[in-house]
């Protein structure tokens, strides 16, 4: 009889066991299964916000309606790298009439980057005045984009249109009276009212009004680019179309 009973007790200390041990295990699995799922989200929110290109179509405008009208032979190219050195600027959806002088692109810059340059601004203020520091923000700077050719000469874009999207702020750009002939074609990203400055021996951001800094330059077009045709919808070839006749 007392063997029976202690071999009920040893059944039901396995039973509580086990079922402790399921229940721990169900615990991790459903931990480990949202973990995975937020990991997943997450990494589709970031692809989107990486890949989205917003303004990549062309703004049909009265520069660009009279170009077409001058020359319907329109040129893209795939730039052969879409980002500046430091990351700062990215342009794309390069699209040009050669023979009109006109240009039209996208760029759009990563808000963290102007963070980290108002942070800068902010924190050497500090260094060089102390208690008198004043604080910066965004509206202490101006942000703005030049062309500026291999003969040196520099453009002035007309913004079409501008907007903040997740992270992002873009710009969709157009420029006249384009060199095109032998020449290769940089877009800079500037910041008014700042300079770099060595600070303790260390190249840094500081506010300085009526200066310019350089944010971010690319290349974004190359006398050696192989330009294709850039094909028009057939919303963007009926409007084109109906100006030039109208001319």
């Amino acid at each position: 009889m007392e063997n029976t009973v202690n071999s009920q007790n040893v059944d039901t200390e396995i039973s509580a066991e086990e079922k402790k041990k399921t229940a721990v295990g169900r615990i991790i699995n459903i931990c480990l299964t949202v973990a995975l799922f937020t990991f997943i989200i997450a990494f589709m929110f970031r692809m989107c916000q990486s890949s989205h290109k917003e303004f990549k179509e062309l703004y049909i405008t009265d520069s660009l309606k009279e170009a077409y009208a001058v020359s319907q032979d329109i040129r893209t190219h795939a730039a052969g790298t879409e980002f500046s050195e430091n990351g700062a600027l990215y342009a794309y959806s390069f699209v040009y009439i050669p023979d009109a002088k006109y240009m039209q692109i996208t760029v759009r810059y990563n808000n963290r980057h102007i963070d980290e340059v108002i942070d800068s601004l902010n924190n050497n203020e500090k260094i060089i005045n102390g208690e008198n520091a004043k604080s910066y923000t965004l509206d202490d700077i101006s942000i703005f984009y030049t062309l500026e050719d291999s003969k040196g000469k520099e453009y002035k874009p007309t913004v079409l249109d501008k907007k903040q999207k997740f992270n992002y702020t873009y710009f969709k750009l157009e420029f006249t009276d384009v060199d095109f002939n032998d020449t290769s074609l940089n877009v800079n990203m500037l910041l008014e009212n700042t300079e770099q400055k060595e600070i303790n021996g260390k190249n840094t951001l500081v506010y300085s009004i009526g200066s310019i800094y350089n944010s971010g330059t690319l290349e974004c077009h190359s006398k050696d680019d192989m330009h294709i045709p850039y094909e028009l919808s057939k919303s963007e070839r009926k409007e084109l179309a109906l100006a030039v006749s109208r001319q």
